[in-house]
């Protein structure tokens, strides 16, 4: 305790939310977070979806039971996120957890932000978030009922203790996990980092003076350091921090101090053709939605390379704007002659995402798209336009597409790119895949 409050710390990992893939290193990140606040004297706590779901209900009691009135007032509260989110507005940022589809409903931090601060004895409170920041892409996120999880207090304090937030990405961007070998050494890139500042392992994140990683330290280090690490992978993450612990009331580690640091594995090397950033005007295919890897910078089999035309198309491909997310983790977007419906076998559905050229591609029975399958899209002309082959679990490259109907008025439907891909399962083990986190 310190001066007679407790220091509390609570660590959230979700790793595989309904209808969404599989985050090993979300868990990994919370049992990370949480052995350090153990191993520093907090009363730590974490909650996962190993063992059960993580739903509100389950965060309402695991917090309810730790806060005052029921414990006695805290001096200061850890909180920490690893898994899938999104945000709805300017700072509204949402965590999804294990029910979030089928219960319509997800943590809206700032909300819970407030009523830790208004309506509980803490004197300092901590926001530790590593999830992604992407727009809600459709009325599926978009309509979530955002839940502040707990409810109201007979005591409210008069004023908002402060706050420190350490968020993995700006409004609108992607975080990202490194796989590892074995998956208990996924890391989430941003957790990683962070793990690193908060042990003093590296020396980066202490003051000036060296002795203590402070809330400015840390931020400083989160800023400067997350940046350099995902340029190793050609992948870009800028934190949002916004350290507000007074001084002298703002260490979270001092240099020397017991017990001493785990050792980290180092970070994985980057692929020998390193996946690119996704989004309107990216080099590379939303690694989120559809779970593709790039493979290497091979020929390209749409003829690309034998068209002398080629290197045009391609700079088109790469600049086609796509969707930074399909719910079902698999879509296509297209360019030209808007599509008017597409022809798929009887379990598969098609459907149109956010806006007239871009589609999703599910299965009725489980939402996502399990299995390859074949697509056959109309133009608003009535034009068959082209044959796809939408594909998600398998380890053998991606067959590409080809035209299957070139009459007058053609146009290609075509994937975000790259042109060279292999696809990669929740459990695949790749040579050196990288995914986005949230």
């Amino acid at each position: 305790m310190a001066n007679g409050k407790r220091m509390v710390a609570i660590a959230i990992g979700v790793r595989k939310p309904e209808r969404l893939r599989c985050l090993q290193g979300a868990v990994n990140g919370a049992h990370s977070f949480f052995e350090w606040a153990d191993a520093l004297g907090y009363e730590a706590t974490l909650i996962t979806d190993e063992t059960e779901p993580v739903t509100v209900a389950r965060l309402r009691a695991e917090l309810e039971a730790i806060l005052p009135p029921k414990k006695p007032p805290i001096r200061r509260l850890v909180l920490y996120f690893a898994g899938h989110g999104l945000i709805r507005g300017a700072e509204e940022g949402i965590w999804l957890l294990s029910d979030w589809h089928t219960e319509q409903e997800a943590v809206a931090v700032e909300v819970l932000k407030r009523r830790l601060g208004m309506y509980h004895d803490i004197e300092q409170i901590a926001i530790f978030s590593d999830s992604c920041r992407s727009w809600a892409a459709d009325s599926g996120t978009a309509d979530l009922d955002p839940s502040g999880v707990l409810g109201s207090t007979q005591t409210r304090q008069e004023t908002m203790p402060p706050i420190d937030k350490f968020i993995a990405a700006q409004d609108g961007a992607e975080t990202y996990m490194i796989p590892g070998d074995p998956p208990a050494e996924d890391r989430c890139l941003f957790s990683g980092v962070l793990m690193e500042g908060l042990w003093g392992i590296n020396p980066a994140a202490f003051s000036e003076n060296r002795k203590k990683v402070t809330s400015q330290s840390l931020g400083a280090f989160l800023r400067s350091e997350a940046p350099k690490v995902a340029q190793r992978y050609k992948l870009k993450l800028n934190p949002n921090v916004t350290p507000t612990f007074p001084e002298g009331a703002d260490v979270y580690f001092y240099e020397g101090q017991p017990p001493n640091p785990p050792t980290f594995p180092p970070w994985p090397p980057p692929p020998a053709s390193p996946p690119s950033q996704s989004g309107p005007g990216g080099d590379g295919l939303n690694v989120e939605s559809a779970d593709f890897i790039i493979d290497e910078p091979a020929k390209i089999s749409v003829g690309l390379d034998e068209d002398p035309k080629g290197a045009s198309l391609l700079r088109q491909l790469r600049n086609q704007p796509r969707p930074q997310a399909f719910e079902t983790q698999s879509g296509f977007a297209t360019e030209g002659e808007p599509i008017r419906t597409v022809w798929t076998t009887s379990d598969v559905f098609a459907e149109i995402h956010g806006q007239a050229n871009w589609w999703r591609v599910g299965q009725h029975s489980g939402y996502t798209l399990q299995n390859p399958t074949p697509l056959l899209p109309f133009c608003a002309t009535g034009v068959a336009c082209q044959r796809l082959s939408i594909v998600r679990s398998t380890r053998q490259p991606v067959s590409r597409t080809r035209s299957n109907v070139r009459s007058p008025g053609w146009k290609r439907a075509r994937f975000a790119p790259t042109p060279r891909l292999t696809l990669r399962s929740n459990s695949g083990r790749g040579s050196m895949p990288i995914r986005y986190s949230g």
